[in-house]
């Protein structure tokens, strides 16, 4: 039955994934100090200064009674898990002294609350311009963006922004750490391909989920048969069936919208009662929501948090924020009534295109651009999100609260979201790129990621070559990096000819460089360090200024840098290029020159004189990395963190291999699983994990994928319940009722 399903699906995940069940719950509910320690308070009250464990509660209030029981027997499954091992519990347990959590539905509806917060970026952009403005004015903002300055049409209210940014972006870098999804692109590629160019005559669906790479990795392999479900695919730590995946009929897979889904409103307070703020010309009285947060050391800890009708008041999480006339406060598309649940249920079950839009309807945030294909050939692709309609939404400033004109007006109707069904060039692709035509009536968002993913996907699908499943093998590894090809002239045209040494050379490499960021690579090396100094050089003078952190978290965005930086050099002129800590006024080739000096400065300081030796490899390398790892003696003692692994790519290339800017060069987020679906046999999808299904150190599967797919190799993952019954090479386990 449905409910045996599921509650295998608990007990078998929580036999594999239950330190990570634990911690995913921790956070969830608001609960990381009673876990982990009292230290981590402030990281609670933000959490339900946002709301999760508040709405958790309202999702499961709202559920479907079966979607309900299913959730319920998932969990009895992880807690009869627990119960088996409470006297054994796995060793991440017994090194911080804890022990295991038991679930609840509600802990299943904060963990889709915590996805879509962490895959949520633009909290921060809008802070960050906020204090640009704050202490520069509103034209040099502007002026980051001249191809949309008419964007930044208000003014800012007054408020300390720098001071709000810098006690969120605390708490946000631990919770994104902890989750694995602090990297400036939480993002993706997926692409179908008609019959009409595949060498089969049926659809090829691909998808690599962009993640912050951790240890275990963020996605468990699930295959779920037993009364009416029948899917194979990826999930959560804590979801009970898959995300990403395929039924009998149709697949499916995903890649972030990039969504401009949360404002910040500057209220304003009576200063004589801190419950009554002004909006559209009357004072109005806000509601609270009286929190309780217990401690590890066995005491609680209570807090009030604000609400308006826009959000709750966000610079109430620290007393640094107090400020009795002003306050700021948050809307998100995620602070209300969800139905991610009964979204996912349905795609479950879906039979065709029109199923699947129908179980999309109530698909809600993360935003998320779904790709489709079916047993009948048919391709297709939809966004599916909730995107606020609001007065001058593109301007990433905070808001200004007490005029009615720039609230949100509801959300844009499912029927006029963006959506393609078998169109006539045979294929589509998303990687976080914009995707929708300036003529599109709605803001969705202006955060879209550099393209360069996107036009190098496109590049080789419009290819006259039929393609097949070792086409896309060789795409999920390639690694030419469009943007480099339009940066790197830009760098070759400062050149003055009076070079030597490893100047000289410099300009020679990259003249000769194809774009091709491989692991040998010399050029992409250079070119990398070259890039950063030259982030450093153009907006270092400036945000340095505005407060400490400010550059790091400018360049840490989806939009910044390449986005900004790919339009001053375009344009040549712009005040951003003059150093303001000089007296000279410098222009764009007196910064890229800069930067080419830097750079070299930097690698004979880091790698030595030799240029041969300056390989991209060397210092570009992952490592899979155990919450426990960071601490030496634990790694060495009990092998927790996998690698390190010397790869190629970037942010900007189909097999990615993002680093943080203005950092070391060790990649932070990439393909968090690789997926090929091909519809000539279900039976042969090809797939892999980053290192391995289980979190048990001492698990033979805790990486054994790893050479696999650092090797650009797959497993193959069969189907049919008569084809794996019958196979010699499965191992099986039968669950029997008391």
């Amino acid at each position: 039955s449905e409910k045996d399903l599921f509650y295998a699906s608990g007990y078998i995940m929580a036999g594999e994934r239950l330190f990570q069940l634990s911690s995913n719950a921790a956070a969830a509910r608001g609960e990381l100090a009673l876990f982990y320690g009292d230290d981590l308070v402030g990281k609670d009250v933000y959490l339900r200064t946002w709301g999760i464990p508040d709405l958790s509660n309202k999702i499961v209030a709202a559920l479907d009674l079966e979607i309900l029981s299913y959730l319920e027997s998932f969990c009895q499954g992880i807690n009869d898990r627990i119960d088996m091992v409470k006297d054994d519990a796995p060793l991440e347990f017994k090194l911080l002294r804890v022990s295991p959590l038991k679930w609840k539905p509600t802990d299943i509806a904060g963990l889709g609350l915590l996805m879509a917060h962490d895959l949520q970026q633009s909290w921060k952009v809008e802070l960050v311009f906020g204090a640009i403005a704050e202490e520069f004015g509103l034209n040099k903002v502007r002026s980051l963006f001249p191809e949309d300055e008419d964007s930044f049409s208000h003014v800012p209210p007054s408020y300390s922004i720098k001071t709000l940014f810098e006690v969120m972006l605390d708490s946000e870098n631990y919770l994104r750490e902890l989750s694995g999804m602090n990297g400036t692109v939480m993002g993706s590629n997926n692409w179908v391909i008609s019959g009409n160019r595949t060498v089969s005559g049926k659809p090829l669906l691909a998808n690599d989920p962009h993640l912050g790479f951790t240890q275990p990795g963020k996605w468990i392999q699930l295959h779920l048969k037993g009364g009416g479900f029948n899917l194979s695919g990826v999930t959560l730590a804590g979801v009970p069936l898959p995300i990403i995946g395929q039924n009998e009929n149709i697949a499916w897979g995903v890649t972030n919208i990039m969504a401009d889904d949360i404002d910040f409103f500057v209220e304003t307070v009576d200063p004589q009662n801190p419950l009554l703020y002004f909006h559209d010309g009357a004072w109005k009285k806000m509601e609270t929501r009286t929190e309780t947060i217990p401690l590890k050391s066995g005491a609680d800890s209570t807090f009030i948090v604000r609400l308006t009708h826009h959000g709750p008041i966000i610079s109430d999480i620290h007393p640094l924020l107090k400020n009795e006339e002003k306050a700021v406060s948050m809307a998100w598309a995620g602070q209300k009534n969800l139905q991610l649940f009964s979204s996912l249920f349905s795609l479950a079950q879906a039979r065709d295109w029109n199923d699947f839009n129908e179980a999309l309807k109530s698909w809600d945030v993360p935003g998320q651009n779904f790709v489709f294909a079916d047993r009948q050939g048919n391709i297709g692709w939809r966004a599916a999100a909730k995107i606020p309609i609001r007065k001058n939404g593109a301007s990433l400033l905070p808001r200004p609260g007490e005029n009615k004109d720039y609230d949100w007006q509801g959300y844009v109707p499912f029927e006029e979201m963006p959506v393609l069904f078998n169109p006539p060039e045979g294929f589509i692709a998303t990687a976080n790129q914009k995707t929708v035509e300036k003529s599109y009536p709605y803001y969705i968002s202006n955060q879209f990621a550099n393209p360069s993913r996107y036009l190098r996907i496109k590049e080789i699908l419009e290819s006259a070559k039929p393609i097949d499943v070792s086409d896309i093998k060789k795409m999920h590894m390639d690694v030419l990096h469009v943007y480099a090809r339009e940066v790197t002239p830009y760098i070759l045209n400062t050149k003055k000819g009076s070079e030597t040494g490893n100047i000289k050379k410099v300009f020679e490499i990259l003249e000769n460089w194809d774009w091709i960021e491989n692991k040998e690579s010399t050029a992409a090396l250079i070119y990398h360090a070259i890039y950063n100094n030259l982030l450093r050089n153009v907006y270092g003078d400036e945000l340095n200024r505005v407060g400490p952190g400010m550059l790091e978290a400018f360049v840490d965005q989806p939009m910044v840098p390449e986005r900004s930086l790919r339009v001053l050099l375009r344009k040549n002129s712009s005040d951003w290029f003059d150093d303001i800590t000089t007296p000279a006024v410098e222009s764009r080739n007196d910064i890229i020159y800069k930067s080419i000096l830097d750079a070299v400065m930097e690698l004979e300081n880091s790698l030595g004189m030799n240029a041969d030796l300056w390989i991209w490899g060397k210092v570009h390398t992952l490592t899979h990395k155990h919450e426990l790892g960071k601490l030496k003696i634990l790694n060495k003692l009990f092998g927790l963190n996998v690698g390190p692994f010397s790869k190629g790519g970037s942010s900007g290339t189909i097999s990615k291999g993002q680093y943080r800017n203005l950092s070391d060069y060790d990649i932070t987020v990439g393909p968090s699983m690789r997926l090929i679906v091909d519809f000539s046999d279900l039976n042969q999808t090809q797939f892999v994990l980053p290192a391995g299904q289980s979190g048990i150190p001492a698990s033979p599967h805790y990486d054994d994928q790893a050479e696999l797919y650092n090797s650009g190799r797959y497993r193959t993952v069969y189907f049919d319940e008569d084809l794996i019954r019958s196979s010699s090479q499965f191992k099986k386990l039968t669950l029997l009722p008391d």
